[in-house]
């Protein structure tokens, strides 16, 4: 055979879909715990500057607010990619000729255009 088969590409992509799943999972739980974390101490902290011992917090505060989104927005974008960019991740290898590397996507004839190098001997020994 030359290149990989479709069996082998799929495995390919189902892996890489696999860790972008997983990276989606990880990056939102995180986020949701600093969410929960976070929470708690800030309405503590408003609490406190709403009875006149402090400042008021913004609510859009950099280590409330923009870190958890951060990383929400990676994980979307994880699962964008696990869901619609696979492709482009794992691309479908077109067939060369071993010899000389010329592309073989759409053959004429059962040899090489550049080389000469006779492919239906290649072809027949592959077990796909």
């Amino acid at each position: 055979m030359i290149g990989p088969s479709a069996n082998d590409i799929i495995a390919a992509r189902w892996r890489v879909r696999i860790v972008l799943r997983m990276a989606t999972l990880l990056l939102t739980i995180v986020a949701l715990a600093w969410i929960a974390l976070q929470l708690r101490e800030f309405l503590e902290v408003r609490q406190v500057a709403s009875a006149g011992f402090g400042q008021m917090p913004h609510p859009l505060d950099f280590e409330w607010f923009a870190i958890p989104v951060v990383l929400l927005i990676v994980a979307v974008v994880f699962a964008l990619v696990a869901r619609f960019g696979l492709a482009m991740i794992v691309d479908v290898p077109r067939p060369k000729c071993p010899k000389c590397g010329y592309d073989l996507d759409k053959p004429t004839s059962d040899k090489c255009p550049e080389c000469g190098l006779r492919l239906g001997a290649l072809r027949a020994n592959d077990p796909a």
